[in-house]
């Protein structure tokens, strides 16, 4: 059996279209993590329409009060900068009770106007990395009101999910774990 012979100039062919092909997987490879890294971040400028919600969940048992309470926020953010965006909101919240349920009266509604909101990157050593901490203050009748929520931009930005963070009691629950999305 004759072995098979290689001429230097096919293997020097060889040897280029290897290197070729490896050169064409990098630079794949490169192109989905940069669009990958470039999906998790936040816009620096626009704004994107609010909804977030504190459900009842079903099966809950009517309070002593006879009724329970969840809410709806709709609102805008606007951005400004990477670390910095003011929020307008309404939070509207019904009331459910063993009758007539659920209904919303206008002491059930709250507006909230230009909230500033600061905005600092997560990371491994303060939560995760691609998340972000969002702070929200302002006033309502005079009276100091601030929220904490994280959100994680996907869609290129467009898209921000959003969970509340800010701490509280069982008397004193403040937004408590509200959920939803910010969408450009």
């Amino acid at each position: 059996m004759n072995k098979p012979e290689f001429h230097p100039s096919s293997l020097k062919k060889l040897a280029v279209l290897l290197v070729a092909a490896f050169c064409i997987a990098f630079s794949i490879f490169s192109m989905s993590r940069s669009s990958a890294t470039s999906s998790s971040s936040l816009p620096t400028s626009g704004s994107c329409a609010m909804l977030l919600t504190l459900p009842i969940p079903y099966g809950v048992s009517i309070g002593p009060g006879g009724y329970q309470t969840g809410y709806n926020i709709i609102g805008l953010m606007t951005f400004t900068s990477a670390t910095s965006a003011t929020a307008s909101l309404r939070i509207v919240n019904p009331s459910f009770q063993s009758s007539d349920s659920p209904y919303i009266d206008q002491n059930d509604i709250v507006d909230l106007q230009n909230l500033a909101v600061t905005i600092s990157p997560m990371t491994a050593n303060n939560g995760f990395v691609g998340g972000y901490v969002f702070t929200a203050s302002g006033t309502l009748n005079g009276n100091s009101v601030g929220f904490e929520m994280v959100g994680v931009p996907s869609n290129n930005g467009k898209t921000i999910m959003f969970v509340s963070t800010t701490p509280g009691t069982s008397g004193s629950p403040g937004l408590g774990p509200f959920s939803g999305v910010c969408q450009v």
